[in-house]
């Protein structure tokens, strides 16, 4: 005899505890960055910027300005 659908899923808490924990992590990370005030963004982004620009496939700019 066949399983029901609702007997092959697995408990829902048992997918639930672990992609929580990931998510708390990847959460703890994004506010680590937030809260980063060393001012390497503002340093790395124009170089960054002009570098993708500069090796574009394509004659449409990436960015505006």
């Amino acid at each position: 005899m066949a399983k029901r659908a609702s007997e092959q899923m697995e408990h829902p808490k048992v997918i639930e505890e672990p992609q929580k924990r990931s998510n708390e992590g990847a959460i703890r990370l994004l506010n680590e960055w937030m809260a980063d005030e060393s001012g390497y963004d503002e340093k790395v982004w124009p170089v960054l910027k002009q570098d993708i620009e500069e090796n574009r496939l394509s004659r449409r700019k990436r960015f505006r300005g």
